[in-house]
């Protein structure tokens, strides 16, 4: 840059010197031939500073699409044909599935044989379906009576239940099996959830559409 001014020196230098006109025209001519000069200075610093700055932003902008597209294909949407798989989509063909932890097997026995817990549905139920949640844990879903009940047994004393409302507080039966009723307010409505243990194994029988404390007693006998 410094050659340059030095140049645009030389040049205003031998114009004047050339033309040698009054004195008073001679300052004129050479403000406007200075002025002239800053000027083309200007727009040289003014092109340069483009191009450090398209040299920086270039990369940033890719950097930007780069992460944008990552971000789109991680982004997990519901499989719309499997409610019981999640399905990561980036438009593609070969889309990534996340299994549901339900196994669907096909009765009671294999709950022994894999588990080594006893859990069925009472005498009677209908609609039985028997699944397997996360490996470990037996699940009977039945009729009975009018209304729908869900079975849980596993050998982990975690809540089973699945129900997430207002504690409304439990209530003790027995000793000898911990027979214990949860009572769950959801939706402003009383939900109940019956657990006890038998043989080192947890169980859990919930029901959500309004069976009574008798009703989900007498289910508790027959199981």
């Amino acid at each position: 840059m410094k050659d340059t001014m030095n140049t645009s020196d030389n040049i205003i230098r031998r114009a004047i010197d050339g033309v040698a006109p009054a004195e008073g025209a001679k300052e004129r001519m050479k403000k406007n031939i200075y002025e002239k000069a800053q000027k083309a200075q200007k727009q040289e610093k003014k092109s340069v500073s483009s191009v450090r700055f398209w040299k920086i932003a270039m990369p940033v902008a890719a950097c930007l699409c780069i992460a944008v597209i990552g971000a789109v294909k991680l982004i997990p949407t519901m499989g719309q044909n499997d409610p019981g798989k999640i399905t990561i989509s980036d438009n593609s063909e070969d889309n990534m599935q996340i299994a549901s932890p339900f196994e669907e097997v096909s009765s009671a026995k294999v709950f022994e044989d894999r588990l080594g817990i006893q859990a069925d549905a009472p005498k009677g139920a209908k609609n039985v379906a028997y699944n397997i949640l996360s490996g470990n844990v037996a699940q009977v879903d039945f009729e009975l009576g009018g209304h729908e009940y869900m079975l849980r047994a596993s050998k982990s004393d975690e809540d089973l239940s699945g129900l997430y409302g207002d504690d409304k507080g439990t209530k003790k039966y027995d000793d000898a099996f911990n027979t214990q009723l949860k009572t769950i307010v959801i939706d402003g409505k009383d939900t109940y959830s019956l657990t006890w243990q038998k043989k080192g194994v947890f169980y859990t029988l919930v029901n959500t559409d309004g069976s009574s404390v008798s009703e989900m007693m007498s289910v508790l006998d027959v199981l």
